[in-house]
């Protein structure tokens, strides 16, 4: 989806601010300060310091950086993830100084260059569905690594699972024709596939888009914003890739390529892919409600009919 809108809360941070504040409340000595990223809920910045180049990323809420801290625990070759420096208090916001990593975006690479770097960002799924998650519970994991669902299911069938960011969303949504109704159509299907789901608890990133995933020469050099990690199932991550394939200008088969390498060996694969794309979906339409992405919204109606 595309970056930013009306009512984003990502706060406004200049180069220069951000400069200051690294130079004097966090004792960096910060040289070639410059933006790197906006993104829906922070801004990042780049710079210089000892020797290393990192990245301070400004946001109004911490949970996001503290999910990226608890998943730098899970960090191996097939999944790289940024080291976490600093966590600190930054106005009425936070900040977090990580290390910088240099690639490009997996979804912006053009179509044979992303099917060729697809394999790397499997290999990194499946890293992540090693992970047996301790702690309890299930859905969008919070700062003390435990999650407030008490199955896959009652998360699939949450009307929004971060709401308390959106508030408002569903009058929003109703304001748009025929939205409203196609919502509930979608998520009545998804309550009838969720009855019968059968999946493991593992970790999910819950977000491979919009530059979150960083390549060079085929392979995946960073899983970066783990903000919207979850315990759950892992096909979720890929039915975000397929759910949003029809947004790239090519025709990519992502559905057919990751079905010929999992189906054969993943229990009840078809039925829990599509309950995930339902649920990439609903959530998709409750946020370009709120954030009132018309030509969006319609676009993922289209997509989630699509799946009834």
């Amino acid at each position: 989806m595309a970056q930013g809108g009306p009512t984003a809360q990502r706060p406004e941070v200049s180069v220069g601010e951000a400069s200051a504040f690294l130079a004097a409340d966090l004792a960096f000595e910060p040289t070639n300060v410059h933006e790197l990223s906006r993104g829906e809920w922070s801004i990042a910045f780049g710079f210089d310091s000892g020797g290393r180049s990192l990245v301070a990323r400004f946001a109004h809420q911490r949970d996001d950086f503290d999910r990226d801290r608890l998943a730098s625990d899970w960090a191996s070759q097939d999944l790289p993830v940024p080291e976490i420096i600093d966590i600190a208090r930054w106005g009425d916001g936070w900040v977090a100084i990580s290390v910088f990593v240099n690639g490009s975006s997996f979804d912006d690479l053009p179509g044979t260059e992303l099917v060729a770097a697809l394999g790397s960002v499997l290999d990194g799924i499946d890293a992540m569905s090693t992970i047996e998650p301790s702690g309890v519970g299930w859905g969008l994991i919070r700062p003390d690594g435990t999650a407030a669902f008490e199955s896959w299911r009652a998360f699939l069938t949450d009307a929004y699972s971060v709401a308390d960011r959106l508030r408002g969303w569903r009058q929003r949504l109703d304001l748009f024709a025929g939205a409203g109704e196609a919502f509930d159509a979608g998520h009545s299907r998804l309550a009838a596939l969720a009855d019968s789901y059968c999946g493991p608890r593992r970790v999910v990133h819950g977000d491979l888009l919009a530059g979150n995933v960083l390549v060079e020469d085929r392979r995946v050099q960073v899983f970066l914003d783990w903000g919207c990690a979850m315990f759950g199932d892992p096909l979720f991550d890929l039915a975000m890739l397929v759910f949003w394939e029809s947004w790239h200008p090519d025709e990519l088969r992502l559905l057919e390529r990751i079905a010929g390498r999992l189906r054969p060996t993943t229990v009840d694969f078809d039925d829990r892919l599509h309950a995930c794309q339902l649920k990439v979906g609903l959530d998709a339409m409750a946020y370009c409600a709120y954030q009132g992405r018309s030509d969006n919204l319609r676009a993922c109606i289209t997509r989630v009919e699509s799946l009834l």
